[in-house]
C-alpha cells in the first residue's frame, strides 16, 4: 500500500483538529516501502493558449455574430475605428446590422469585406489546411 494511501486511511473520518501518534519505527518502515514505489513524474500541462478575435475571425463559422469590441480586437483597432467604418458616409463601410440599436457583425461578411477591401501588394500562397485549423482549435 502506498504511503499516501496509508495516511489517508488513518485520517479518514477524523475531525480536522485531531492528533495522531505514530511510532518512528512505523514511519521508517513505510518510508522503506515507499522507496520501491515508482515515482510518478508530474504531468506537465501544455501552456494555456487562448485565441483572440484576431484569430477567431478567420476560423469561426460564417454565421457567428460579434459586436464592436470583438471586431475592434480582430482588427487591432479602437472601437472608434469600427464606428467610423459603419457610418453611412463611410467610403467602404463594414457590413453590419443593428439589433435593438446595437451594432452586430457576422464574421463571414466581415471576412468577405476584408478580402474585397484589402490592397494586396505582393501575393503569395497562404491557405490553412483543415487539419491546421483543427490543431489550433484543439490547443
Amino acid at each position: 500500500m502506498k504511503l499516501s494511501d496509508r495516511l489517508a486511511r488513518m485520517i479518514d473520518g477524523m475531525p480536522d483538529d485531531a492528533s495522531i501518534t505514530i511510532t518512528t519505527e512505523a514511519i521508517r518502515g513505510w518510508l522503506d516501502e515507499a522507496k520501491d514505489e515508482p515515482i510518478q513524474q508530474p504531468t506537465q500541462q501544455p501552456p494555456e493558449f487562448t485565441l483572440t478575435w484576431r484569430e477567431k475571425l478567420w476560423i469561426a463559422p460564417a454565421e457567428t455574430r460579434i459586436g464592436t469590441t470583438e471586431l475592434a480586437e480582430a482588427f487591432g483597432r479602437p472601437k472608434s475605428w469600427v464606428y467610423a467604418h459603419t457610418q453611412a458616409e463611410a467610403e467602404n463601410p463594414i457590413p453590419h446590422r443593428k439589433l435593438d440599436g446595437v451594432l452586430v457583425f457576422t464574421v463571414g461578411e466581415v471576412r468577405a469585406w476584408v478580402r474585397e477591401s484589402e490592397e494586396v501588394l505582393v501575393a503569395g500562397p497562404m491557405e490553412s489546411t483543415q487539419s491546421e485549423i483543427r490543431d489550433v482549435m484543439l490547443v
